[in-house]
């Protein structure tokens, strides 16, 4: 075990007066505005700290945490109760590969951009199976993304910007490839509030989805050896001082892996691996953006039951414009691209042509007919629409249709008036069929 002044060395603790060389050189490109150190784990409305399911880190970081942070802040609440967190569980169960059984952070974002996220107390977390019931779709509606940015993290101007995000109390998603990653104990004594720092990452993929939710800039590191802790010297050998010769300073990071992992589910990340890794989403991080919480008015809602939800597209709209709405993930056509030129956008499963779901099957959790509801425009019609139920080309289709109508809801969630579809339930036909609505109601 190293001596007591070795570790406060190697780790860029305070020492005594007289070890001077334990002292990091000063830096002054991080902007004197920042405070020294920052830790959102402390406020109410950042979640407890969890143990992901399967293969979810994406949707951990990207819903529960960032979204989930984001959203309990902008509402003055906390997170202190099921009924107060959004669960991974629903986006993850939709969007994870069939294959790989992972997922995409920026998926989850563009889901809960369109659907919003169901709270915990209406799925828990973990789920074996989808969620069910039109009031929870509906207060899933009331927690949606409105915005996004992912943000280059390779220099000092990028890490002040996102130093400064943090600052303003913005939790921020991370990837790292973890296979193969080693994390070091701190001293005992520290007063950083995290006693694990992580010393060095995997060498390839697969990337793991976390969050930070802080920066301390007194956390150091003597990653070159040389027995000081330097941010002001060229320690890479490329003739320039750079945020890869910064030995001083990192991230707090959260990892969905659940408190066994580091302290209590938590490391610090040196500023410097952001800029010299070669995992390339590792060069990026972030931020996501509530929408305000407004009611749904007006709604599609469904009960029906599928044995293979990927083999099934949906469309409603008055009958001369049958396709008018197509819910995201039953519908064939991309999301729209957003700006910017990132790995994160660029590999979002949803900006690429359907289906987009995954596969199994549609019900609930008893095996009868899933409850699901979806957002229509105001003005959408209710005594002259049409729904089409169909696959795509070269699969079938087997189930039932139990029902379906246009719901028009009161701002506090109560059904006003509701538009069902005649002559049902019935059986799905292997190539779809469209249902049209009386023209009496």
């Amino acid at each position: 075990m190293k001596p007591l002044t070795a570790l406060a060395l190697s780790f860029g603790l305070a020492c005594s007066p007289s070890l001077s060389s334990c002292r990091s050189s000063p830096s002054a490109s991080i902007s004197r505005n920042l405070p020294q150190r920052v830790n959102l784990t402390t406020r109410p409305w950042f979640p407890p700290i969890v143990r992901q399911e399967s293969f979810s880190c994406a949707q951990h970081a990207g819903l529960y945490y960032t979204l989930g942070a984001e959203i309990a802040r902008s509402r003055n609440t906390t997170a202190s109760s099921p009924a107060l967190r959004l669960t991974p569980s629903h986006a993850y169960l939709l969007l994870a590969d069939s294959t790989s059984k992972r997922s995409h952070l920026i998926d989850g974002w563009i889901l809960a951009a369109d659907s919003g996220v169901p709270l915990e107390s209406d799925l828990p977390n973990p789920s074996p199976t989808l969620m069910s019931g039109f009031h929870k779709y509906r207060r899933a509606l009331l927690n949606r993304a409105q915005s996004w940015q992912v943000l280059p993290l390779s220099d000092t101007p990028s890490l002040n910007k996102t130093l400064q995000l943090l600052a303003d109390h913005h939790p921020l998603a991370t990837e790292f490839p973890i296979q193969g990653a080693k994390v070091l104990p701190f001293p005992a004594g520290t007063t950083s509030g995290c006693r694990a720092i992580v010393s060095s990452w995997g060498s390839s993929g697969p990337g793991h989805a976390m969050v930070y939710a802080g920066f301390d800039q007194s956390i150091g590191r003597d990653c070159n050896g040389d027995g000081r802790i330097t941010s002001d010297i060229d320690i890479t050998g490329d003739g320039l001082v750079t945020l890869a010769d910064r030995e001083q300073g990192a991230f707090l990071a959260v990892n969905p892996w659940g408190r066994s992992w580091g302290d209590r589910g938590m490391a610090w990340v040196l500023f410097r691996d952001h800029a010299i890794t070669r995992w390339p989403w590792s060069q990026y991080v972030a931020t996501v953006q509530p929408a305000p919480a407004k009611p749904p008015r007006t709604m599609l809602k469904l009960s029906l039951l599928c044995a293979d939800r990927s083999t099934l597209l949906i469309a409603a709209g008055p009958p001369n414009h049958p396709q008018a709405f197509q819910p995201l993930l039953f519908r064939s056509s991309p999301a729209p691209q957003r700006p910017g030129n990132n790995v994160w956008e660029a590999f979002a499963r949803l900006h690429q042509h359907g289906p987009h779901i995954s596969k199994g099957p549609l019900s609930s959790a008893n095996g009868q007919p899933a409850e699901l509801g979806f957002l229509l425009p105001d003005n959408f019609p209710t005594t002259n629409w049409s729904l089409s139920l169909s696959p795509p080309q070269g699969s079938r289709l087997s189930g039932n249709l139990h029902a379906a109508s246009i719901v028009h809801l009161s701002s506090d969630g109560r059904i006003i008036r509701e538009f069902p579809l005649p002559n049902l339930p019935a059986p799905l036909p292997p190539l779809g069929h469209t249902w049209l609505s009386s023209s009496s109601h």
